[in-house]
């Protein structure tokens, strides 16, 4: 595997479970040095993985009113700050980011504690981020938001799906380089429906019964996705909304949300390894960035 010749510092930001999974692929990919890797958390009580793959740690607690003092102390022009943190601003570290030329990467939309409205939705949280995107100069440092493996990586492997398709069915059509060439493209290839699913298949030690319910990534997550309201997008060629669904705003007739929560919304779907089975509706931002970008 090819890696990244990456010369400026890496900073982690959290250390939670999603950091600790991160952090040890970090030199599968970059070929840099292991004390350019800092990891930043509120709360460190553990640090032996850190001190096993030679990274170094600093405990810091990112508020509305410290944080930009804290990162002038972290990471310079060319870094890339690596964002893994619940409840601290996504928004404002990509705004430090950009004006600092530093690079950004986050795996959801976060904001302050003192910031989110219990009400509010997924839909939200990305027209504040697509807000922001429109106030960067161009030529700012690049952010990548929302980029974990679901959501993100599945949005790229919606790509990759759809060139493969196009090849079997004998498509020539040169790679899509804008927005609009992928809307045509999908339109070309009479794709109406895009449905992203998932199935855990990791295995325990311990015996699992038929009631129990193990969460195998973020806790905090996995209980606000689920009792968050459920939000989907739906295609131009459906012109009824399912029981119980509302448009989310006056932008378009595509994004939707559902009087309830996420893990009392289920559909039908399908696996290769177990056939149709039902799944819950949990909040991402890649059904409306999916959505919108193949139905331009």
């Amino acid at each position: 595997m090819s890696t990244c010749d990456f010369k400026n510092k890496i900073v982690v930001l959290g250390y939670g479970s999603i950091a600790k999974a991160v952090l040890p692929l970090i030199p599968s990919h970059f070929s840099t040095q292991s004390q350019s890797i800092l990891v930043v958390a509120r709360d460190i009580p553990d640090p032996q993985l850190i001190e096993q793959l030679g990274f170094s740690y600093q405990e810091h607690t990112l508020t509305k009113t410290n944080y930009q003092t804290v990162l002038d102390d972290l990471v310079m022009e060319g870094d890339l700050l690596v964002n893994l943190t619940a409840e601290v601003s996504s928004l404002d570290l990509m705004q430090y980011c950009t004006e600092h030329n530093v690079l950004y990467l986050d795996t959801c939309i976060e904001l302050w504690a003192d910031e989110i409205d219990p009400d509010s939705k997924t839909y939200d949280e990305r027209e504040l981020l697509l807000k922001l995107q429109r106030s960067v100069p161009p030529q700012s440092s690049t952010a990548l938001s929302s980029m974990g493996a679901n959501p993100g990586l599945v949005s790229l492997l919606t790509k990759r799906l759809l060139l493969l398709i196009a090849h079997e069915v004998g498509v020539t059509q040169k790679t899509p380089q804008i927005n609009e060439e992928w809307a045509l493209l999908a339109k070309e290839l009479t794709v109406r429906i895009i449905h992203i699913n998932e199935r855990d298949t990791q295995y325990t030690s311990d015996p699992v019964t038929a009631n129990d319910f193990l969460s195998t990534w973020s806790v905090e997550a996995m209980i606000m996705e689920s009792i968050e309201a459920a939000e989907m997008s739906i295609g131009s060629h459906e012109e009824v909304l399912p029981n119980g669904a509302h448009y989310s705003g006056k932008k378009n007739r595509r994004d939707i949300y559902f009087d309830a929560s996420g893990k009392d919304v289920q559909i039908k779907t399908w696996l290769p390894q177990t056939g149709e089975q039902y799944g819950m509706v949990l909040n991402h931002n890649e059904p409306m960035s999916i959505a919108e970008l193949y139905s331009k």
